[in-house]
């Protein structure tokens, strides 16, 4: 532990495997730019800054966002292909919280 952490420009989290379908994230997290393995990172940091189940949390985390596309599944055409890499990657995600 001992680092300071500090957080990402919003313009940071572009969500780019839509178009690049093995895409990792574009800043290390927990020193790994793969999605899946810098889970473990999240719960590191969530035990760190006392979060109280983390892994419930991020399960209504990902439900949130599930709900979102759905509520929003009219603006899917506007952006073609980013709803489905989305779904992909929380189904992926949310199966390493499970």
């Amino acid at each position: 532990m001992g680092r300071d952490a500090a957080l990402a420009p919003a313009y940071d989290i572009v969500n780019t495997t839509a178009y690049i379908k093995e895409d990792s994230l574009a800043l290390s997290l927990d020193g790994s730019k793969s999605l899946f393995a810098s889970r473990l990172g999240i719960i590191a940091l969530a035990q760190v800054c006392d979060v109280v189940k983390p892994r419930q949390r991020l399960q209504k985390l990902i439900a949130a966002v599930q709900a979102s596309l759905r509520d929003n599944a009219e603006f899917a055409s506007d952006a073609p292909g980013v709803f489905e890499a989305i779904e992909y990657s929380l189904s992926l995600y949310s199966q390493s919280f499970s």
